[in-house]
C-alpha cells in the first residue's frame, strides 16, 4: 500500500495495478500447445542467449555437466545419452530410444536474473518408428515440479530429417527467475526400436522491451461466433512503419503446419487493422460495414471454445506474437475476446476481456475495452465493517485504467431508490472529493461512513467523475446492502381475508418503530400446503420506505382504490400500495409470516374467524384490525372487526384503534463529571437507567459532541425495568477518550417488540488540574 489519506469523512488507500491483478495472474493456466516446427534457421536478430548446449564437449554417452536423465531402462544407466552418429553439428547430439517408456532429460538450473526469457529453440530428428510426442516443460522450483508445459513436439515433427522447433516462455515468467527445462517422452504403446535425437539447444531472451519487433499483434479473437458467422482473428500494427504480411503465417495448438496469411504483398500501415478468417463472404455478410480489410486464410485453424493457442509468425519464421487463451479470460457466444493493452503481455489473462460493444465485437475498430489515455474506472463496492441503523461502512475501489495520471476527480455516492441508475437529488448520500492524483495503473480505495441508514435493503451506486474521461461506461458500480431490521419493527395491522364479490383482499403493514424502515424485498407468506408448497408475495423492484406510523398495503389487485377511498391517488400520499395478484387468503383462517430482506421474521400471525368481534353477526367484507400495534398480533383480544362503512381502513388509522401512551424512560450518570486517571477516585461513571416495562432489549452508546459514535456499552441485550452500566472513559478500541462532554443514548424495545423508548444524558469526562 502506497499510502492512506483522509478527507471529508472518506479514507483513501492507494494500490498498484499489480496488487489488484495478482490473484488473476496466479490463476492463469497454460494450455498444452504444439511446438511449431520450421526449416533450420539461425536465431532471430531480436533475441539473445541465456543458455546454450551443443553436446559437443563430452565423450558419448556421457551427459554434459549438470544434466540429468531418468533411469527407467537399466538401474544406474541414463535413458538419455550423447551420441556421435547422425548428428546435426558434429561431433555430438543427445539421443533417446524406445517410444513406449516415459523418459526425461533435465537441464542444469538456468539463471535468468536481469534477463527476460523468450523461448526455447532446438533441432531434432526422429526415426519413423519413434511415434511418441515429446513434451517441453519448465520448472521454477529448481526441478522439484514442472507445472509449465511450454509445448509438445508432435509425432510428425522431425521425421527422418533435422528440423528446428521453438516454443514460447509465458509472460508470467519474469526476469528474476531461476528455471529448469525438461524434455519428457509421452509414451505410446509401440515403437521400442525408435530413436529421437536433439542437437544445438538454445534458451533465448528478449533484448528489447515493449512490443514485438515487427509490432504486429493478435488484437481480437472470435472463437465462439454467432450462427452464420465464421471464426476470425484481428491483427493490429502497433509500430511506426508499414509491415508486409507476405509470408506470414498462423497456427493453433494442435496443428504443426503453418497456415499462410498472404502469398502476395499485403502492406499493413501503422495503426491499421486486418481481419483473418476462413470465409470472407460469410464474415462480411454477418457483420456488415467492417472498416478494415478481410483476408481469407487458407486452412484457418479451428479455435477451441474451451481454450486454445494462437501463434503468429513473421516471414523470417520468428514468432511475432502468441496467445494461449482460456474461456475464463472472456469471450463467449457471439462475443469476442479483446486485448486491453496492445503494449501489455499477450499471455496474461488480465490483459484480455469480453467485448462490451453492443454488437459483441469490434472487428476493424478500436477494441471496446482498449486502454484509453484517460480512463478512471469504478471497480467494486463492498461493506467490510459495521452495518446498522446508525452507521454503515462503505468501501469503493477506483482504478486508473488509463495511460495518463488522474489529477482531479470525485465520487458521487447515492442510493438508487427507483432503480433507474440516475442520481436524483433525494437519492444523493454524499459527494466525495478526490484526494490527490492517481498514477496510471494505480488503484485507490475510498472508505466512507454512511451515517444513519434506514433498516432494510438498499441499492447503492458509486459514480466517479473526471474531466476528459475516455470511457464512461465503467465509471459506476452498484452493490446491495441489507441494514438489519429488528423483529417487531413492522407489524401486520389489518387483514381483509373474506371480501365481498369483486372486492380485493389486502394485508396492511404498519411501521411500529421509531425510525423509517425499508420494505423492498420483504416476503409475506402463508400456511404451507399438504404438499409442502408455500405461497409467497415479495415486495420489490423499487424502494418502499415507510416512516414511523406509516402503512404499506399489499392488495390483490388495482381495484382496491374503487372500494377504499384511502387508496385513491389523491388521498394516498401517506400510504404505499403494492399489487399482489393471487393473494389468496383462506376464509377459515391462515398463517401469515412477514420476513425482512435479511430473512428476519418481523411479525407472524395465525388468524381465525373467531378474531372478529362477537357483536357483529356478518363479517364478510369487513377486515380484521389491530386494536393497538404495540401489543402485537399474537394476542387474540388485540383483534377486532372493522366498523368503518367501507369495510376496511387500508392506509389510515384503524377504526377500532386505541392508543396507549407509555411513561417515559430515564437515564442518568454518576459521578458526573468523572476522571478516569487511575487514582482510585471517580475513575468510572455508572449509567443508571429505568424503563416503564418489565422486560426489553436495550442498546446504550456514547457519542462525542459532533455526533460520532465513541463507545457501545450494550448492543441489543435483554434488560429489566432498571439496570446499570459502567463507562471507564475509553472508546471501542480501548483508547482513553479526551477530556470533554459526551452524550449517552439509551434505546429500548419492549419484550413484545412493539414499543420503543429512548433516553439520553450528558456525561462529562474531566481531568486533574
Amino acid at each position: 500500500m502506497a499510502g492512506v489519506r483522509e478527507k471529508s469523512g472518506a479514507v483513501f488507500a492507494k494500490f498498484s495495478m499489480f496488487d489488484h491483478h495478482t490473484h488473476l495472474l496466479r490463476m492463469v493456466r497454460l494450455l498444452r500447445i504444439a511446438v511449431v516446427v520450421s526449416a533450420l534457421e539461425s536465431p532471430a536478430q531480436d533475441t539473445g542467449l541465456i543458455f546454450q548446449e551443443t553436446f559437443d564437449n563430452v565423450a558419448p554417452p556421457a551427459l554434459p555437466a549438470g544434466w540429468r536423465s531418468s533411469q527407467r531402462k537399466a538401474p544406474g544407466m541414463n535413458d538419455w545419452g550423447t551420441t556421435s552418429s547422425t548428428v546435426l553439428s558434429p561431433p555430438g547430439a543427445v539421443l533417446v530410444t524406445n517410444a513406449t517408456l516415459e523418459q526425461w532429460l533435465v537441464t542444469p538450473v538456468i539463471d535468468c536474473r536481469e534477463q527476460k526469457p523468450l523461448g526455447v529453440r532446438m533441432t531434432m530428428r526422429r526415426s519413423g518408428t519413434f511415434i511418441a510426442p515429446v513434451a517441453v516443460e519448465m520448472s521454477l522450483d529448481t526441478g522439484l515440479t514442472f507445472p509449465f508445459v511450454l509445448g509438445t513436439i508432435g509425432r510428425d515433427a522431425g521425421n527422418g530429417v533435422y528440423q528446428t522447433a521453438e516454443c514460447v516462455v509465458p509472460d508470467t515468467v519474469t526476469g528474476d527467475s531461476r528455471v529448469v527445462l525438461r524434455w519428457r517422452v509421452v509414451p505410446e504403446s509401440t515403437g521400442t526400436s525408435g530413436t529421437f535425437r536433439m542437437d544445438d539447444i538454445q534458451f533465448t531472451s528478449r533484448l528489447a522491451t515493449g512490443t514485438q519487433p515487427d509490432s504486429v499483434i493478435l488484437n481480437e479473437i472470435m472463437f465462439t461466433p454467432r450462427s452464420g458467422e465464421p471464426e476470425w482473428v484481428e491483427l493490429l500494427n502497433m509500430g511506426h512503419e508499414q509491415t508486409d504480411l507476405q509470408g506470414w503465417s498462423l497456427t493453433d495448438a494442435t496443428v504443426t503446419l503453418r497456415h499462410s496469411i498472404a502469398g502476395t504483398s499485403i502492406l499493413l500501415d501503422p495503426g491499421e487493422f486486418i481481419i483473418l478468417t476462413p470465409d470472407t463472404a460469410a464474415l462480411a455478410g454477418s457483420r456488415r460495414g467492417i472498416p478494415a480489410r478481410i483476408l481469407q486464410t487458407g486452412g484457418f485453424p479451428s479455435l477451441n471454445n474451451g481454450g486454445d493457442f494462437l501463434h503468429l509468425y513473421a516471414r523470417s519464421g520468428r514468432c511475432a506474437d502468441s496467445v494461449g487463451y482460456l474461456p475464463t479470460w472472456g469471450g463467449g457466444p457471439g462475443v469476442s475476446l479483446e486485448r486491453i493493452d496492445g503494449e501489455g503481455p499477450s499471455n496474461a489473462g488480465n490483459n484480455w476481456a469480453s467485448s462490451v460493444d453492443s454488437s459483441g465485437a469490434t472487428p476493424g475498430r478500436n477494441n471496446s475495452t482498449a486502454r484509453c489515455t484517460s480512463d478512471l474506472s469504478a471497480v467494486h463496492m463492498k461493506f467490510p465493517g459495521r452495518c446498522s441503523g446508525d452507521m454503515c461502512d462503505v468501501s469503493m475501489m477506483i482504478l486508473n485504467a488509463g495511460r495518463a495520471p488522474a489529477p482531479e476527480w470525485n465520487i458521487l455516492l447515492y442510493e438508487d431508490m427507483n432503480r433507474d441508475s440516475i442520481a436524483g437529488s433525494a437519492e444523493v448520500i454524499d459527494r466525495i472529493p478526490g484526494n490527490g492524483a492517481i498514477p496510471p495503473g494505480d488503484s485507490l480505495v475510498c472508505n466512507y461512513e454512511w451515517i444513519a441508514p434506514v433498516p432494510g435493503k438498499h441499492v447503492l451506486r458509486a459514480q466517479v467523475f473526471m474531466d476528459g474521461d475516455g470511457r464512461e461506461w465503467n465509471n459506476s458500480v452498484t452493490a446491495t446492502v441489507i441494514i438489519p431490521t429488528l423483529p417487531g419493527a413492522v407489524r401486520i395491522n389489518e387483514i381483509m381475508y373474506e371480501p365481498l364479490s369483486g372486492m380485493p383482499e389486502f394485508v396492511e403493514l404498519i411501521n411500529s418503530s421509531a425510525v423509517a424502515v425499508e420494505l423492498d424485498d420483504c416476503v409475506l407468506s402463508d400456511r404451507p400446503t399438504g404438499g409442502g408448497s408455500v405461497n409467497q408475495w415479495r415486495t420489490g423492484g423499487r424502494s418502499i420506505r415507510v416512516s414511523p406510523g406509516m402503512c404499506a398495503v399489499i392488495v390483490a389487485d388495482s381495484t382496491g382504490s374503487a372500494w377504499f377511498p384511502s387508496l385513491r391517488p389523491a388521498d394516498a400520499a401517506h400510504v404505499i400500495s403494492m399489487n399482489a395478484p393471487g393473494l389468496g387468503l383462506n376464509n377459515d383462517g391462515d398463517i401469515l409470516i412477514l420476513r425482512s430482506a435479511g430473512d428476519v421474521v418481523l411479525d407472524s400471525l395465525e388468524y381465525a374467524p373467531s378474531f372478529h368481534s362477537p357483536d357483529i353477526p356478518d363479517t364478510r367484507g369487513r377486515s380484521l384490525e389491530l386494536v393497538n400495534p404495540a401489543l402485537g398480533g399474537a394476542v387474540r383480544t388485540n383483534w377486532g372487526t372493522c366498523v368503518d362503512p367501507s369495510g376496511g381502513t387500508p392506509g389510515v388509522r384503524n377504526s377500532i384503534a386505541v392508543e396507549v401512551l407509555p411513561p417515559a424512560a430515564a437515564l442518568q450518570a454518576a459521578p458526573n463529571p468523572f476522571s478516569p486517571d487511575g487514582d482510585g477516585m471517580d475513575d468510572v461513571s455508572v449509567l443508571t437507567y429505568s424503563l416503564p416495562v418489565r422486560s426489553s432489549l436495550i442498546r446504550v452508546r456514547l457519542f462525542d459532541v459532533r455526533g460520532r459514535s465513541l463507545r457501545e456499552l450494550a448492543n441489543i441485550i435483554p434488560a429489566g425495568a432498571e439496570g446499570r452500566l459502567v463507562w471507564d472513559g475509553r472508546d471501542d478500541r480501548g483508547v482513553r477518550a479526551r477530556i470533554g462532554v459526551y452524550i449517552a443514548m439509551l434505546e429500548s424495545i419492549d419484550g413484545a417488540g412493539g414499543v420503543t423508548f429512548a433516553a439520553k444524558c450528558v456525561v462529562i469526562l474531566a481531568g486533574r488540574l
